[in-house]
């Protein structure tokens, strides 16, 4: 497992400078001699860069997958959070404008209701004075 781990570190140290296929020629033909696997790796050469390259390939694709997926979730995620805000923001404002007329209206204040319809500055104030919220 240590010399697999020398390996493998061998070829993602060298991969930042050169190709993954360079990394991994690099890596087998420094590998010390002492190395149990190292002849097993020799003999079969091609087919272990072979496994490399695709247990590579398999990671870098992953990652891109996961990364892309990420992105569109969060996209996904502000849109709803945004379309549910609208309409909760909406619905709120509605029932406190609704609030607003029904006490401006009870009190006899119909001008004022008349204003507040138009004027948001006003229609601010009177919630305030109201203890709307």
């Amino acid at each position: 497992m240590e010399e697999y781990a020398w390996t493998v570190d061998r070829i993602r140290s060298r991969e930042k400078t050169a190709g993954i296929a360079q990394a991994i020629d690099a890596a087998l033909d420094e590998m010390p001699e002492d190395f149990i696997i190292k002849p097993y790796l020799d003999a079969n050469r091609v087919e272990v860069k072979r496994m490399l390259l695709t247990e590579y390939n398999e990671a870098e694709t992953m990652a891109m997958f996961k990364e892309e997926g990420r992105a569109e979730g969060i996209k996904e995620g502000i849109a709803q959070g945004i379309v549910k805000g609208v309409a909760k923001g909406r619905a709120e404002g509605e029932a406190m404008l609704g609030d607003l007329m029904r006490m401006l209206i009870s009190a006899g204040r119909t001008e004022d209701a008349l204003r507040a319809s138009v004027d948001y500055a006003y229609r601010k104030a009177l919630y305030s004075e109201f203890g709307i919220a």
